[in-house]
């Protein structure tokens, strides 16, 4: 059997290579170990709490990194691997469930350091993504304000937007320093940012709106709202010029994921084109999966169309023609040589017409980019007045 290879951005990322020959088990290990060498507190402490930890990465880090008499925990809905002197539970970070489970375990002691990496399921409007990332951020933090020691550390994920100033005006009020970071193995194109609070006041009393996101945030919407907002935010601009297709169908904007069945791209003659629209291929009859001449490699290229390169493009519609001359049956009327023999001979214009459009379609990609930061800009996921400490980046070690 085929090896199965990673698609898109992961498949070129230099830490996801790094985690896999250093035995991490996810890239964002390679996030903690740079906020780490720039502040320094995993080494100052004895018992951690990581919130929303599955797969394990930051577990494994803290450990290494942490005094030999260390322990950690770590708490997420999806299970964790067993790491040593590490315990994980799975819960929701959210619920009362998780607040007893903590008071269990860790008894009359405190934590010195809380880790947040958790982010919920992304795929709506900005506006709302953003909203619930920080609801989740403002539940860690309710959480490490009743288990956290005085002086210790909370090092939590946030998304930069509207909210961004008012969840660190809570940070601020909470411990002594508060540092807004972004490590270099955090994607560039990601609004994810780090904030690494330091020196933990630990007050008497915490006014109980403080975690309140209703209170905090004041521009909350309801879920029409919502609704309404994520039409706007997909609503192509007036009066402004129109691009051509860029992969997607005009009346299908909101779709990230058009499925073509195996059967209709073998049979229709208009292959090429449904192929630049679809982002995969559903082999949808045994005898295609069963045939030799699907390879594993032609599996892994159904599955995303979107990241192949010129060769596996074409490597994909060799395989087309071959495939609908052995199973597609042509009319009775047509001689099945000149039918066969037409194909052909279209099929050589029409994917050289096709490839480079495709190919010009890939370098207004570039600038798509440059649109999306200017919307990141106009949603506050670009701060101009803050300024982000720079990471240094890890070098691979030869």
């Amino acid at each position: 059997m085929g090896k199965k290879t990673k698609v898109g951005k992961q498949r070129k990322d230099v830490f996801y290579n790094l985690a896999k020959e250093t035995g991490y088990r996810s890239r964002a290990a390679f996030k903690l170990i740079q906020l780490n060498r720039k502040f320094q507190f995993l080494e100052k402490t004895r018992i951690c709490v990581d919130l929303c930890a599955a797969p394990g990465g930051w577990m494994q880090v803290a450990q290494q990194h942490m005094p030999v008499s260390s322990f950690t925990i770590g708490i997420d809905l999806d299970p964790i691997k067993p790491i040593p002197k590490c315990q994980s539970f799975r819960c929701d970070i959210t619920t009362e469930e998780c607040r007893t489970l903590l008071k269990k375990e860790l008894k009359t002691w405190k934590a010195d350091t809380f880790l947040n990496d958790g982010a919920p399921n992304v795929g709506k409007s900005w506006d709302h993504d953003a909203f619930v990332q920080n609801c989740l951020t403002l539940s860690a933090l309710k959480l490490a304000t009743e288990f956290l020691n005085k002086g210790g550390y909370f090092v939590t994920k946030i998304f930069r937007s509207k909210d961004y100033n008012a969840l660190i005006w809570v940070l601020n009020k909470l411990f002594g320093k508060v540092h807004a970071t972004k490590p270099k193995a955090s994607r560039s194109e990601s609004a994810e940012i780090f904030v690494v609070c330091e020196n933990y006041l630990a007050p008497d009393h915490i006014d109980p709106k403080f975690f309140q996101s209703n209170y905090l945030f004041k521009d909350v919407q309801d879920e029409d709202e919502l609704k309404k907002a994520k039409k706007e935010f997909l609503k192509p601009v007036q009066n402004q010029k129109k691009t051509k297709a860029t992969g997607y169908d005009d009346n299908n904007l909101g779709s990230l994921n058009v499925r073509l069945q195996a059967s209709e791209f073998l049979s229709s003659k208009n292959h090429v084109e449904l192929l630049s629209k679809a982002n995969e291929i559903i082999i949808d009859n045994q005898l295609y999966l069963d045939d030799p001449l699907t390879t594993e490699t032609i599996k892994d290229y159904c599955k995303d169309i979107k990241v192949l390169s010129r060769k596996e493009i074409l490597e994909l519609l060799k395989w087309q023609k071959v495939m609908r001359t052995k199973y597609v049956k042509e009319d009775e009327d047509v001689n099945k040589e000149e039918a066969v023999e037409e194909i052909e001979e279209n099929e050589i214009e029409t994917e050289e017409s096709q490839m480079d459009k495709l190919l010009k379609k890939r370098k207004k990609k570039v600038l798509k980019e440059k649109r999306k930061l200017i919307e990141r800009m106009n949603l506050k996921m670009v701060h101009k007045d803050d300024t982000l400490i720079e990471e240094e980046s890890v070098e691979r070690e030869t």
